[in-house]
């Protein structure tokens, strides 16, 4: 099955889990600077559903060494990690 149509699918299977996940995820305060509760949520979800999980905050040493890296305004990285599921 084309996983794009295996994933509509699913949620449309899911639609009452689908809902009170993205309730739990709208009561956690998440503001720029502050994505790292949220994350562990989303991460906890993605590691629950069968997903190999990988969270890491950015290195911002090794960001400014990119070519594309633009230093204004500089931003800070701390506490705030990005989450990958991978199947």
């Amino acid at each position: 099955m084309d996983p794009y149509v295996k994933v509509l699918t699913t949620i449309d299977e899911e639609k009452k889990t689908v809902i009170r996940f993205l309730q739990e995820l709208i009561k956690i305060r998440s503001i720029t600077g502050k994505e790292k509760d949220i994350q562990e949520v989303i991460s906890a979800k993605l590691k629950n559903i069968g997903l190999d999980v990988d969270m890491w905050e950015l290195d911002l040493d090794m960001l400014r060494k990119h070519p594309a890296y633009n230093p204004s305004p500089e931003i800070n990285f701390d506490d705030r990690p990005n989450v990958v599921g991978l199947y």
